[in-house]
């Protein structure tokens, strides 16, 4: 059997566990669109304020999906879906046949609809790259404004302030 996985996230990962625990010797693969294995969210924080690298918060680094017997493909999202073909289109062209498909690609963060929320300088904050982003721009800045007052939003005006930003 040949299980094909969209989504690195914790349930693609747990997905992939799952069936590697119940069929030892099915082919399983996982993709991820992000460059990199997963990493636990919350942590972003933590990476945001300098207090913890993006591998601290990674508990699965390439050589254990390798041991796991668990095929990990990052940073080739999936495209094209040929359901009657039972095939997968990636970004880079390549066209992946699978014997069964679990989509497990998790959210994306919510933009308001207000205006100037499309500016340059305005940040999501869901992925280790808008991290990336976020430390660049902070790098220049002074100051910061964070939409959210959940505890996401509180951490990241922390994680700023920890960064000197007022």
């Amino acid at each position: 059997m040949n299980y094909l996985i969209v989504g690195g996230g914790i349930a693609g990962l747990t997905a992939a566990r799952r069936l590697r625990a119940l069929d030892p010797e099915a082919e399983v693969t996982l993709l991820e669109a992000e460059p990199r294995p997963y990493y636990l969210r919350p942590g972003l924080i933590a990476v945001l304020a300098g207090e913890k690298s993006l591998e601290d918060i990674s508990p699965y680094p390439p050589s254990w999906y390798e041991e796991q017997g668990i095929e990990f493909r990052p940073g080739n999202p999936a495209v094209e879906l040929d359901p009657a073909g039972q095939r997968l289109g990636l970004a880079s062209g390549e066209t992946l046949a699978y014997d069964r498909l679990l989509l497990a690609t998790g959210a994306e963060a919510f933009r308001p609809p207000i205006p100037g929320a499309d500016l340059a300088g305005v940040f999501t904050l869901r992925s280790a790259a808008d991290v990336e982003r976020i430390r660049t721009r902070a790098e220049e800045a002074n100051a910061a404004l964070v939409i959210g007052g959940g505890w996401l939003g509180l951490e990241a005006a922390r994680a700023l302030r920890t960064l000197g930003l007022e």
